[in-house]
């Protein structure tokens, strides 16, 4: 290789392109699994993440609604099985992510939203989660720490004292009791 190959020429600026050509080409559809996996982690996450921030909030707030639901009905009905409504929520809601995924790649998908609302957006979840845990953390310490209380307690209350059998000792006898 010579001096002169490493320089540019002619022949290689017609392969470098231009911002109008960056421009015009159509940007690279969204990955399907990056956004089932932002729904695993935070319901409707996938839907902000195409394009479709409407579907995110619907879906945050009918995930919170199954799960207070199944709150209500374990205690109510007392079905121990509370998780039960969100899970069918949340196979609902991958589902209906491929649908919309699947129409947004036949037509277009729709425009990026843009940088100030994508970091109000984070701000937003951020802000949310701290809140939530300042809350909840607290709290399920706080029941964490009655339960093991009182599960000492009832510890204490089943095990009753009870007699020594009649060949058993006894703090205050030296030895077996013997027959007189």
């Amino acid at each position: 290789m010579t001096w002169a190959t490493c320089l540019p020429s002619s022949r290689y600026a017609a392969h470098v392109p231009s911002p109008e050509d960056a421009a015009a080409r159509p940007a690279a559809p969204p990955n399907a699994i990056v956004g089932l996996v932002l729904n695993l982690l935070l319901p409707g996450a996938g839907f902000s993440y195409i394009g479709r921030w409407g579907w995110h909030l619907g879906w945050v707030v009918l995930m919170l609604a199954l799960s207070a639901m199944g709150l209500i009905l374990s205690r109510v009905i007392g079905l121990g099985l509370p998780i039960v409504l969100p899970f069918g929520g949340f196979l609902v809601m991958l589902v209906h992510y491929s649908r919309i995924y699947t129409q947004q790649e036949q037509g277009n998908f729709q425009p990026p939203l843009a940088a100030g609302v994508k970091v109000a957006l984070i701000v937003a979840h951020v802000v949310g989660a701290a809140l939530l845990a300042s809350v909840m953390v607290p709290r399920l310490l706080a029941t964490r720490m009655g339960t093991l209380d009182g599960a000492a307690g009832v510890v204490a209350v089943v095990v009753p004292a009870s007699p020594l059998p009649s060949g058993g000792h006894s703090p205050e006898s030296s030895g077996p009791d013997l027959p007189s």
